[in-house]
């Protein structure tokens, strides 16, 4: 699945979309770029990488990780 990258939620590379969407608002920015190091590396969908990007830039702005387990 991850390889050798620890990835900041489980089981990522099985989550539909509306769950990843969720539990992404849950990580910091370090954690959202490694995801998407993960994703442009491995399955590289268009629709998962513009909800990290864009939660990137939320966070950029000042967002903060909602609290809660990812």
């Amino acid at each position: 699945m991850a390889g050798s990258i620890e990835l900041p939620l489980p089981e990522y590379d099985r989550l539909p979309f509306g769950s990843l969407a969720h539990r992404v608002r849950s990580l910091d920015a370090g954690e959202v770029e490694t995801l998407m190091e993960y994703e442009t590396e491995h399955a590289d969908r268009p629709a998962v990488r513009d909800l990290l990007e864009s939660r990137l830039e939320e966070l950029r702005r000042g967002a903060t990780p909602l609290g809660g387990s990812p």
